[in-house]
C-alpha cells in the first residue's frame, strides 16, 4: 500500500507544480504600451512628447464648412516638431529644418485638453501613438504660392505622423 501511497502524493504534488508554473506565467500588457489608461491630459502630454512629428497634411475650411486640402511645400515637409514637457502640462517645442535655425517657443495644454501652440489655441481632433491632427478655428488668410490669390478660410486642420 505505501507504494500507491508514494505515487498518489508524487502525482498530486506534480500537479500543484504545474499549476503553480501556469499561474506565473506573465501576458501580454493590456494597453499594448499606449497610454490609454492615463487620465487624458497626461496621456496627451505622453503621446504629443514620445517622439518627433512631421506634418504631413494641411486643410482649410472654406466659408461652407468643407474642408479644401492644400499641397505641402518641400520646406515644410523636411521639418520636424519636437515637443519637450518642462513640467506636468506644458514645455517647449523646436522646429527644425536642414540648413536652418530651429524656431523654438512654448507650449501648454488647456483645461479643455487643447493646446495652446506658437501663440494659437489649436484643438485636438486627433492623438494617438501614430497620428495627431490639430485644428484651429479663427479666419485664417491663405496665399495660394501657385496663383499667388488670397483667400479668407475659417479653421485650419494639420495632420502630422511619426
Amino acid at each position: 500500500m505505501k507504494p500507491h501511497y508514494t505515487i498518489r502524493m508524487i502525482g498530486i504534488m506534480l500537479c500543484i507544480a504545474f499549476s503553480g508554473l501556469y499561474s506565473c506565467k506573465k501576458s501580454a500588457p493590456s494597453n499594448n504600451g499606449t497610454f490609454d489608461n492615463d487620465p487624458i491630459a497626461t496621456r496627451t502630454v505622453k503621446y504629443l512628447t514620445q517622439s518627433p512629428w512631421k506634418e504631413t497634411a494641411l486643410a482649410y475650411e472654406n466659408a461652407g464648412g468643407s474642408w479644401v486640402s492644400v499641397p505641402l511645400q518641400n520646406a515644410v515637409l523636411a521639418q520636424t516638431f519636437t515637443f519637450t514637457a518642462t513640467d506636468i502640462y506644458d514645455g517647449t517645442y523646436a522646429i527644425t529644418s536642414p540648413g536652418t535655425t530651429p524656431v523654438t517657443g512654448n507650449w501648454s495644454i488647456t483645461e479643455d485638453v487643447g493646446m495652446i501652440f506658437g501663440g494659437d489655441s489649436y484643438d485636438f481632433s486627433t492623438l494617438n501613438d501614430t497620428a495627431m491632427v490639430l485644428v484651429l478655428t479663427a479666419q485664417i488668410p491663405y496665399t495660394d504660392p501657385a496663383t499667388n490669390v488670397t483667400t479668407t478660410y475659417y479653421g485650419m486642420r494639420v495632420t502630422f505622423g511619426h
